[in-house]
Formats: C-alpha cells, structure tokens, sequence
C-alpha cells in the first residue's frame, strides 16, 4: 500500500505511515481531511480519540449508533467505504496474516469480510496475547472423588463385621443391667423416638441430595461428603470395639450368640 500524503496548513506535505495500525490520533485526524472528513475529527479523533486499529475496525454500526450517531447518510456511506478501502489496501500491504478462512495462503480481506473476521485479524496485526485460559479455582478431581468414594464404602462394609463381633461381647443383662440414667429417672421412654430418627435422617438424606444437585462444584461436595460420613463410621468401629457397656435399657433383645 502507499503511503498516504497530505498538506498542512502550512502547505508542506506529510507523509503517514504504510501501517495505519502504527497510526495515532493524529495520524487518523489527517487521513479523514484528505478524505474530506474535516466535520468529523472532532467527534472521532478529539471526543473519541480514534486511533489506527479503532479507524479498521470502525463498522457501520458504530458510526450510525451512539455515540457517534452519525446522521447525514451520505457522510456515512462514504466514510464507510473509505475506511473499508483502507481496511482492504492494510491487508493486502500485510499479505502473511492468516484470517482462517482459507488454506490457500490468500488471507486479504475483501469488502465483504464479517466485523468478526475484521477483529481476529486485527488481534493478529497488533499482536495482541491473548491470555490463557485461567484454570478452574476449584478443579473437580474426580480421581479423589473416586478414591473418597470407596473409602466410604469400605467403611462401611467394616461397620457390620464389628457389630456382629461385638454382639459376642454383650454383657448379660440380667448379670449386668443397664447404667443408672438420670434422664429416664424422671421421663418414660418414648416408643416411637426411633421412627422419629429414622424420618428425620431420611428429611436430612434429602436435603443433602437437593444441596448436592444444585450445589456449582459437585464433585468437591461429593467428595467431603464421602471423607467425613467414612470417617464418622470408622470412629464408630473403633468406639465399638474398645468399648464394652451393659444394653442401655431393659427393652432391649440383645444376648451373646
């Protein structure tokens, strides 16, 4: 592309540079009084500080939306074509930039390429880095979730195998009765206390699935669950074993084998 000239005031010719990407504001001002743009510098170049790169990807759009808003059609139509003239003689100066749309090597854009296509090119002239994507804050890591998972499931497979070995331990009742309980001293047991802990634990089973289905990491969720319930029957083989009381009531059927 050759380079654009143009006159001062003074009459002395200056010369723009062959790269509008390398232009400045006023680099931009001078083209459009070449151009006969003059009405619209101060709006594009003073108010909006209209560079080289904002001149090649200007679309129609944005001159005829705020806040540019330019309402005389035939301005618009013209500075249009003079920028997509621009755009186009840019390309085909810089000839090596691939646009992805072809193998062939021909990457100069015509007047017809999209505002999208206009844009990845233009990343690629003023080597803009595009910025990797950022990793997850919190990574899933099903592989933990996995091991968790039958952490938990080893447990509690181990939880029956220590109550059937401490029902041999069972103290005789009739030998051993229960421990004195100051609460029962002055309260009746409740039969139905047990089918209250049971639709309770069931309530608190659903909340938990409702909290997991809708919860944003699942996976994490999923995961302590599995660590903390493992571990709370793991305390419980443990406490199981080393610990040998009498039944805690008299209603109770349980005996040695």
């Amino acid at each position: 592309m050759q380079s654009s000239l143009d006159v001062e005031a003074g009459g002395s010719p200056i010369m723009l540079s062959a790269d509008v990407t390398e232009w400045s504001t006023d680099d931009v001002r001078r083209w459009m009084v070449e151009k006969g743009f003059q009405e619209y510098t101060e709006l594009l170049c003073d108010r909006h500080r209209l560079n080289g790169v904002a001149l090649l990807s200007l679309t129609e759009e944005d001159l005829r939306e705020p806040p540019i808003s330019m309402h005389v059609l035939g301005d618009l139509k013209r500075l249009v074509d003079a920028i997509t003239q621009l755009r186009h003689d840019t390309f085909t100066f810089r000839p090596n930039i691939p646009d992805g749309r072809s193998s062939s090597g021909d990457s100069s854009p015509t007047r017809s390429d999209s505002p999208r296509d206009i844009s990845k090119t233009l990343e690629t002239l003023v080597k803009i880095n595009m910025t990797d994507v950022e990793k997850p804050h919190f990574p899933s890591e099903k592989g933990k979730t996995f091991v968790a998972f039958i952490y938990l499931c080893g447990m509690m497979m181990l939880n029956p195998i220590f109550i059937n070995i401490i029902h041999e331990r069972v103290p005789d009742k009739s030998v051993e009765p229960p421990l004195p309980d100051v609460f029962f001293d002055y309260f009746d047991r409740v039969v139905w206390a047990f089918s209250v802990c049971e639709i309770a634990g069931m309530i608190n089973s659903a909340i938990l699935l409702i909290v997991w289905f809708l919860h944003k990491h699942k996976w994490i969720v999923l995961r302590r669950y599995c660590l903390i319930v493992g571990t709370l029957y793991l305390l419980r083989c443990i406490t199981m074993y080393v610990t040998t009381l009498p039944v805690p009531g008299m209603h109770f059927r349980c005996s040695p084998k």
